[in-house]
């Protein structure tokens, strides 16, 4: 055989077929047809997509938090017209706690008055019985009426935060429909999402596909001139 005959027949016989053969025998790693030897072995293509990816269960799974933040809107806005949210049963605990400490704090400085007017009349020689007395009425006249007032203040706050947690409510409802019609919505912007990162992947392939075909092509190209040098040497 001539030296262009041996040449044709050897690159003819290492060749692939087809590129569709050679990608699949490069995604499984190995060296097609046996082109440049045991030395040689093609790298594995990583996908960065997976099937599964597809699959209503993972989908849903990415719009979980939505959907829990759209049930939790639910339970808020379909409670009954009245009924206290927790954020205004926590207000109203607040509320007498804040109304106790008040009360407490007028005792304490009703006391103090006390116990400076009675020693200030002590000391000029007035503090009688009947002035005793009259103190003491003047305080508990005084711890009423300001007491009266923290009542009043108090009951002043829980209707406010009975009208606010009832406006929450309402504006709750009124955007519950639209929350509501959010979540096929972004089912079906992940299904979309998901198609188009599925086609991103088939590119992505393919390129690798290509690149590995190109790199294949270069080495096979050197091997043959080589080759060539080699058989002209020994002709």
């Amino acid at each position: 055989m001539g030296y262009y005959e041996n040449l044709n027949s050897n690159w003819h016989s290492g060749v692939p077929p087809n590129i569709r053969n050679y990608a699949a025998a490069t995604q499984s790693g190995t060296n097609p047809t046996g082109l440049f030897g045991a030395s040689y072995d093609a790298p594995s293509y990583v996908p960065s997509w997976k099937s599964e990816y597809a699959s209503l269960p993972y989908l849903q799974g990415q719009i979980g938090p939505a959907q829990a933040s759209v049930a939790a809107l639910r339970g808020e806005a379909m409670r009954p017209a009245g009924t206290a949210s927790p954020w205004a049963e926590l207000s109203t605990k607040s509320q007498y706690a804040q109304a106790a400490q008040a009360k407490n704090r007028l005792a304490r400085d009703l006391a103090g008055s006390q116990a400076t007017a009675s020693s200030q009349l002590a000391m000029r020689g007035g503090l009688t019985g009947g002035a005793r007395e009259r103190l003491a009425q003047s305080g508990s006249r005084g711890f009423m009426e300001m007491g009266q007032d923290v009542g009043r203040q108090t009951r002043e706050n829980l209707f406010n935060i009975q009208l606010q947690d009832e406006q929450s409510r309402q504006r709750q409802l009124a955007a519950l429909p639209e929350q509501e019609l959010m979540i096929p919505k972004l089912l079906t912007g992940a299904r979309g999402g998901d198609v188009g990162q599925q086609i991103d992947e088939v590119g992505r392939q393919n390129l690798f596909n290509m690149n590995a075909f190109n790199q294949r092509m270069r080495v096979l190209s050197a091997q043959r001139i080589a080759d060539a040098q080699r058989w002209e040497a020994e002709d």
